[in-house]
């Protein structure tokens, strides 16, 4: 009886050892993945692309066990004689990701993605077509999604707009200058110049001036002044915009014209003022303005004479050699 209890005890010790045993083995064994990857579905940035653009391309695609490792694409070209085949990297999302640059040589027409290939870490690959691939022990599946056509560049045929035009001071005295700014667009190719015309207030005399591009992209130029010019208002006549490839359009101002293409060019008009005799000075702080305190910057200088030391001859405007009530008079009709 004790014989059969002893062994009843030893054969369970063994089954124990054995069932632990297995459970260390099932628990060391490795999973061997063996199944190929899945592809989910493609996105392109873009469908139409020009010369000189890039198509981004991403595939989602998914593993069960050890991952994506990488994919490859292959395009056909429209006329089916050329084709582009691309490396496909995951990004830091997971998704495989590839930058296609189009060419000048490239056709024009639709591209169409004719397989893809993916790989997972444990080197399972699985081989996509699209459909029209005859023969093929590969998956089919619609990649048409993935398809871009190269088109022709945009023809730029239409001329610049103006949009404004803007002074950074709009009186000034013969002598000085100020800047002129025109602010245009153009659709494509981009602003290339400008020119404006300015009539004096007679319409005898004109200022012909070409601006160019800044940092900005604006067209600015200085306009100078001498002595010679006429007082009153100068008036911009028109501008001229040119685009990259030539496109011109050439505005009038309608407070000027009344043919062509017209448009309100008044904010670009300004004012020289405070006509003066060689040698002499109206706007005495230099300001730009013509006022009271010119006025009484001459004013200190009252009743002084030629034949004093701190004469000043630009104060004597009637040449009188006296700076008077009469000087001081010439000055204030010239008073803003």
């Amino acid at each position: 009886m004790l014989h059969k209890k002893s062994l009843a005890i030893f054969l369970s010790s063994l089954l124990i050892v054995g069932n632990i045993f297995s459970a260390k083995t099932f628990a060391n064994a490795e999973v061997v993945d063996t199944t190929a990857p899945i592809l989910n579905n493609i996105n392109i940035d873009k469908s139409k692309v020009t010369e000189g653009d890039s198509v981004n391309v991403s595939i989602d695609a998914s593993d069960d066990i050890s991952g994506i490792a990488g994919a490859s694409i292959y395009y056909v070209s429209p006329s089916g004689k050329n084709s582009k085949s691309y490396s496909l990297t995951p990004d830091d999302s997971g998704k495989l990701i590839c930058t296609i640059p189009i060419n000048k040589y490239d056709e024009k027409g639709k591209w169409k993605l004719d397989s893809i290939s993916l790989k997972d870490k444990a080197g399972n690959t699985e081989y996509v077509n699209g459909y029209g691939i005859l023969n093929s022990n590969n998956t089919v599946k619609d990649l048409s999604v993935g398809n871009f056509e190269v088109v022709n560049k945009l023809l730029d045929t239409m001329p610049p707009v103006l949009n404004s035009i803007t002074l950074n001071k709009t009186k000034i005295t013969q002598g000085k200058s100020l800047k002129v700014t025109v602010d245009a667009s153009d659709d494509l190719s981009g602003i290339y110049s400008a020119s404006i015309h300015y009539v004096s207030p007679s319409g005898k005399n004109s200022k012909y001036l070409v601006l160019w591009p800044n940092t900005d992209g604006k067209l600015q130029c200085t306009i100078p002044t001498d002595l010679g010019d006429e007082d009153g208002i100068w008036k911009v006549d028109s501008v001229l915009l040119i685009d990259r490839v030539g496109n011109t359009v050439c505005i009038n101002n309608s407070e000027v014209k009344e043919y062509g293409i017209l448009k309100n060019l008044s904010p670009g008009d300004f004012q020289i003022y405070g006509r003066q005799a060689a040698g002499k000075q109206f706007d005495i702080n230099e300001d730009n303005d013509i006022d009271i305190k010119d006025l009484a910057a001459v004013a200190k200088d009252y009743n002084t004479k030629k034949s004093d030391d701190l004469w000043k001859p630009e104060f004597d405007y009637n040449n009188d050699g006296i700076i008077d009530i009469f000087d001081i008079t010439v000055l204030f009709k010239k008073v803003q």
